[in-house]
């Protein structure tokens, strides 16, 4: 079967009567063009189902109006509402977004950021695997806007939470409840936000308690494993687990009550995050909120260059719930 021609201006010159050059003024609404010929205009284009060839405007303008947006994995409640944010804000701007999921994966996000490059995008807005330093770097010396979301490298763009403050206030809030002995649940330790979580958490906890970190891959699954094997064969008296986000904590919880434990009379567990689950797990959990719909509207500002400085830090909130038990 031949493919269907695509409508074009001269078909609805033709169709109209109007020369093409009052039709192109008409349908890209610059130029006069009299209120009865705009509006014949605009009925025969939405008759024969014309539609703007953005390829060959962007040709001419230099400009796509395409953020690639690049997330390590948007099936995470985080992520999901990031992109949430950022979409919110490219709509009203009159933006389109690519989504690529590089899967914590270094060599996928390069990929398909050299992908994204190659379709000319106008910024891209990454939450990175922190393993590409260099080559982000390249590419923001070509002149593409990047904005990281979540980490922060000096040189590029980042809009990330008050991680130290998380930490300070989970630990802040262990302390005055009375516990002593707390281990951290923490992800990898090359990653920004596990360092400065954990110096936040480290000096929020000071000299009134003693703090164990054990590191995780992400995601439930390894969190899982990482905290079971902790209450097998590491566990000696600590009262509560501070986690690395809340994915962490649902993890510590289902692990704490598959191994006979309950929360919060055996161990009290803290997240980060705040995400909807949150307020509804058994118990509630205690967590600190991050906007992360904030991080997403901001991260948009980044790429189109509205922010003044290198860093912009999202403040954050301690909301106390159920899953912290006051001893002592």
């Amino acid at each position: 079967m031949r493919k269907a021609k695509r409508p074009t201006i001269k078909d609805i010159a033709s169709l109209s009567g109007y020369s093409i050059n009052t039709v192109s003024r008409a349908l890209r609404g610059r130029g006069y063009v009299s209120a009865e010929a705009k509006q014949k205009i605009l009925q025969i284009a939405e008759k024969i189902g014309y539609y703007k060839d953005k390829t060959a405007l962007s040709l001419r303008n230099r400009q796509t109006r395409i953020i690639g947006v690049v997330i390590v994995d948007n099936s995470n409640p985080f992520y999901a509402d990031v992109l949430r944010g950022i979409e919110e804000v490219a709509y009203a701007e009159g933006y389109e977004t690519i989504l690529v999921n590089s899967y914590r994966d270094p060599e996928r996000e390069k990929v398909a950021l050299i992908r994204l490059i190659e379709r000319r995008v106008d910024g891209l807005i990454i939450t990175s695997t922190q393993q590409n330093w260099d080559f982000l770097l390249w590419v923001r010396n070509t002149g593409i806007n990047v904005v990281l979301v979540g980490s922060h490298h000096e040189g590029l763009l980042s809009v990330r939470p008050d991680d130290i403050k998380a930490g300070y206030l989970a630990a802040k809030h262990l302390v005055q409840m009375g516990h002593r002995k707390i281990v951290m649940l923490n992800s990898l330790p090359h990653k920004f936000t596990s360092q400065m979580r954990l110096k936040g958490f480290l000096n929020g906890a000071g000299d009134e308690a003693q703090v164990r970190v054990i590191n995780s891959a992400e995601g439930f699954e390894n969190a899982y494993r990482t905290f079971e094997d902790f209450l097998k064969n590491l566990w000696s008296g600590e009262t509560a687990v501070f986690c690395y986000n809340d994915i962490f904590a649902y993890a510590a919880i289902k692990c704490l009550n598959d191994q006979g434990l309950r929360v919060p009379e055996d161990m009290s567990v803290v997240g980060v995050d705040d995400l909807v689950f949150s307020s509804i797990v058994s118990p509630p959990l205690t967590t600190v909120r991050i906007d992360r719909f904030q991080l997403g509207r901001t991260a948009f500002q980044g790429v189109l260059g509205r922010l003044d400085r290198e860093e912009t830090i999202v403040d954050v909130e301690l909301v106390v719930r159920n899953s912290v038990k006051r001893i002592g």
